[in-house]
């Protein structure tokens, strides 16, 4: 691979000839205006359009991770987008969601294997989701989609399942304290991560798994902080399953807003980078690999992923890249009308208080709640 520029730094230039020795970090605020090129010419060479990047990977993996940034409605889209064709050209048959509880797997599987599809058992299923305010379309219609592709196929043929993965504890528990934390259940992490195992890879099944960016890291540790020191490090789903089945699985980051020490309003370094590197690029969306590729060895001192752990580098949290929007331009996402009802009231309301989505004394009704909640969300 060979770029048309000079002023490499070190480590650009020893990716750029391939040498065997690893190259040295690259702070992307060190990155000169007239370097931005290789990158840009590197997505010109090797991306290719999400639908396309997420059914390549399922060539060499059974397990393909997109971490999201929860609530943004293009990366939902191509999620809903992805269904049918990783049923017919990659041989998928299995959809794992982290905002459904797992105790609820068979519910979602009769909802999305009937012959009618029932929109009161889908309300019932993210009304006792892992946050009793799941009531969002874009992650619906997700399931939806399932349930249209089932119906479309012959009588005989397997049928596209869903593998609800959170468990029981969920914000209410958290955040209001109803249940004890000296609980037997496992810890999130480790919870979903035995699900999938059970479901998909004991099993030679292959799957997509939507879930949190945080939970999705094969390769990194997230840093625990206290007073600015790093106390700990600590594996979440992805690494959790990245140990015992290694390559079965590939981590996709979706293009997200990633957080700074330093308070502002503006996106880490890195983000700002990349997002430069896309705008030159066309701004088209694009999937792409960071391991093995001249992303790999960039580093953001301001960002929390990077500032604790002095080897850690971008192909440590982000496998695969993909970009559909820049962050400014990505969508809300859209609010589910009398969502709230006397089913989930209660803790709704308890969960919008402690975030201090509303005060005390307010939204005294379910119809009260559901519409500040829509105001709230669709903003």
């Amino acid at each position: 691979m060979f770029f048309f520029y000079t002023g490499l730094t070190l480590a650009e230039s020893q990716i750029q000839n391939n040498e065997p020795n690893q190259p040295h970090p690259i702070e992307v605020s060190d990155i000169k205006d007239a370097n931005y090129s290789a990158y840009v010419t590197y997505l010109a060479q090797h991306g290719k359009s999400p639908i396309e990047y997420v059914l390549d990977k399922f060539k060499d993996h059974d397990v393909v991770i997109l971490g999201e940034m929860h609530e943004v409605k293009e990366n939902l889209e191509l999620i809903r987008d992805l269904i049918e064709p990783l049923y017919h050209k990659a041989g998928v048959k299995c959809f794992a969601m982290e905002i459904l509880k797992s105790k609820n797997t068979v519910l979602a599987n009769q909802l999305v294997m009937s012959k009618e599809y029932d929109q009161q058992l889908a309300l019932r299923l993210f009304r006792d989701a892992s946050w009793p305010t799941w009531g969002f379309k874009e992650y619906m219609d997700i399931v939806k989609e399932v349930w249209k592709l089932n119906n479309k196929l012959p009588p005989h043929a397997e049928k596209f399942k869903i593998i609800t993965l959170h468990t029981d504890r969920d914000a209410y528990d958290r955040l209001c304290g109803s249940k004890n934390k000296s609980s037997n259940e496992l810890p999130g992490d480790e919870h979903m991560a035995g699900i999938l195992v059970r479901e998909v890879l004991e099993k030679g099944e292959k799957a997509l798994v939507q879930i949190g960016y945080n939970h999705s890291f094969t390769r990194y540790k997230q840093p625990r902080v206290k007073n600015g020191k790093l106390v700990d490090e600590w594996p979440r789903f992805g690494y959790i399953l990245y140990e015992k089945y290694g390559d079965r699985l590939f981590q996709i980051c979706l293009h997200l807003w990633q957080p700074k020490l330093t308070k502002s309003s503006e996106p880490s370094a890195l983000v700002r980078f990349m997002e430069h590197v896309l705008k030159l690029n066309g701004n088209q969306p694009v999937g792409f690999d960071i391991e093995n590729s001249l992303f790999a060895f960039l580093r953001d001192r301001d960002n929390y992923y990077f500032a604790y752990q002095n080897d850690v580098a971008f192909s440590d949290i982000a496998q695969g890249y993909i970009f559909l929007k820049s962050t400014k331009r990505l969508g809300g996402i859209t609010w589910v009308k009398s969502f709230i009802d006397d089913s989930n009231f209660e803790k709704a309301k308890a969960v919008s208080l402690k975030r201090g989505w509303i005060k005390p004394g307010e939204c005294n009704t379910p119809q009260q709640l559901d519409e500040k909640l829509k105001k709230l969300f669709e903003k």
